[in-house]
């Protein structure tokens, strides 16, 4: 396998196109490849060195020859896992911790929402 760092990120998620903007604008120097559809990733994952993914098909782990990190966008890995046919040199890295202040803020806006009956309203 060649040792030279990738330029292609690969990702898999429903909300693909919106990823793009903000990885090519973090990582200018990559080139990004978004799939949304199952059938897209299976056919490509013979190619993909670094996927980004919220939840990948679990099915198709022995085409990934050259995969070498999944990235996922949520707080755990259980979404890839169990993955029996993933090669153990494949590193799983996830997301958990980056949404915090979101998730409190969300979590106050909703306890205020029901103290003051909006639902209701």
């Amino acid at each position: 396998m060649n040792d030279a760092p990738t330029r292609t990120i690969h990702a898999f998620h429903t909300y693909g196109e919106a990823l793009r903007e903000p990885c090519a604008a973090a990582f200018p120097e990559r080139e990004f490849v978004v799939w949304t559809r199952e059938e897209e990733f299976v056919a490509g994952l013979a190619d993909v060195e670094i996927l980004l993914a919220f939840r990948a098909p679990r099915d198709h782990w022995h085409r990934a020859r050259r995969l070498r990190l999944i990235q996922t966008t949520g707080a755990g890995v259980d979404a890839v896992l169990p993955a029996p046919d993933l090669a153990d040199a494949v590193q799983l890295a996830n997301a958990r911790g980056i949404h915090e202040p979101e998730m409190s803020e969300f979590v106050l806006a909703l306890i205020l929402a029901l103290a003051k009956r909006i639902p209701r309203a």
